[in-house]
């Protein structure tokens, strides 16, 4: 077939007020994931840390996924506005 060749990747990533994250993700495409990822954080006051930046201050303990509904609501194609409503 046409499969995809998949790979996973980390990410050490600061995110708002200096807090230390680990991003893992599945990619076909290692380019547009990272910008992805630097993007999202951007929009939120985070940035991407070199390698061995965060790494260190974690152990594995549980997994989280996020789902695509919330994806979808935090990475938003490039140059559009939130759509935010009214309090």
């Amino acid at each position: 077939g046409d499969g995809a060749n998949f790979e996973d990747l980390t990410y050490e990533v600061y995110g708002p007020h200096g807090v230390a994250l680990l991003v893992e993700v599945s990619t076909d495409n290692r380019n547009r994931t990272a910008s992805d990822v630097r993007h999202a954080f951007d929009k939120f006051d985070g940035n991407l840390g070199s390698s061995g930046a965060v790494a260190w201050l974690f152990e594995r303990r549980a997994v989280g996924q996020c789902s695509r509904s919330l994806r979808q609501k935090f990475l938003r194609p490039r140059g559009s506005r939130p759509n935010r409503a009214q309090h």
